[in-house]
């Protein structure tokens, strides 16, 4: 999945990162308030403070110093798939999901994939998508990643006359006419060796199915679609919220395994189906939060 741009080439493409991570950290670093109550962990501090609490805990009543009673009262540790994970107190279970607090080197890939599943929409909605699964992530610091983000940069230098383009919307008559495949990332409270669901959402009928995956590769999800596809049919346009290069490959699997299938790639436009697919995926990440949490 590449941030930025369209790449020319991996090689040039992974340079792009880097260099685009380094000048990142460079600035988060000049930024960065170093004191001890900076809510912005380092890999270290993180694992200082989990050891901190956990050994608290065990401690007896009125065993604990002042500093652990302080990080008793704010934070609290959880174990996500035999890995501890720091969460705020009182917090860590809003609106179903998990949140936890971030280390500061897994800053920039967070925020990387979040820009990049809704689409470079801006600050806002990058940081409305951060807020979803973590606590101590700023708009200061989404401002800063998007400012050099390479496809941000190439929207804003566009002739105005090509950005106000008239949006149609996309209608859909028929079954299968059009469908929609999307990734819930469940990364965070995995079930097994499941990280992730694929969810496939026909257009017109919004009905929605769901498969779980120990991967977010294109073949493995292409093994779940066709499953899909040989009970309901093949849809005619595949469009997904993830990158372009995603669908391709689906379908470019989908061919190899399937080759009499005829598939061509779409993408959402339409603000009410938009609208329609995010509130299935957001309702199947609540449904799943309240399961875990129980």
């Amino acid at each position: 999945m590449a941030y930025a741009s369209s790449p020319s080439s991996s090689t040039d493409d992974g340079n792009d990162i880097n260099t685009c991570k380094l000048q990142f950290y460079k600035e988060i670093s000049s930024h960065t308030n170093h004191s001890s109550n900076n809510p912005l962990f380092s890999a270290e501090r993180y694992e200082q403070m989990i050891e901190l609490i956990v050994n608290a805990k065990l401690k007896h009543p009125g065993k604990s110093n002042t500093q652990e009673i302080t990080c008793l009262e704010a934070y609290v540790v959880i174990d996500f798939g035999g890995k501890l994970k720091l969460t705020k107190k009182n917090d860590q279970f809003s609106d179903g999901i998990i949140k936890y607090f971030v280390q500061l080197d897994e800053l920039f890939g967070i925020m990387k994939e979040a820009h990049i599943t809704i689409g470079h929409r801006g600050i806002v909605n990058t940081l409305k998508e951060v807020k979803k699964r973590f606590v101590n992530i700023t708009e200061k610091q989404v401002t800063l990643f998007i400012s050099g983000c390479e496809e941000c940069k190439r929207k804003r230098s566009m002739p105005k006359s090509a950005t106000k383009l008239v949006i149609k919307p996309v209608i859909s008559n028929d079954f299968n006419a059009r469908g929609q495949v999307d990734l819930v990332d469940k990364q965070l409270c995995p079930d097994g060796p499941y990280k992730f669901i694929v969810t496939y959402q026909d257009h017109l009928t919004k009905f929605c199915i769901l498969r779980p995956l120990k991967t977010k590769t294109a073949c493995e999800v292409v093994y779940q679609l066709l499953e899909i596809f040989t009970i309901f049919g093949a849809p005619v346009i595949l469009q997904s919220d993830n990158d372009r290069e995603f669908v391709a490959k689906i379908i470019q699997e989908l061919v190899v395994m399937w080759s009499s299938v005829k598939i061509v790639h779409g993408r959402a436009r339409n603000p009410q189906s938009q609208g329609s697919v995010d509130r299935c995926n957001q309702d199947i990440k609540q449904l799943i939060g309240i399961v875990n949490v129980k």
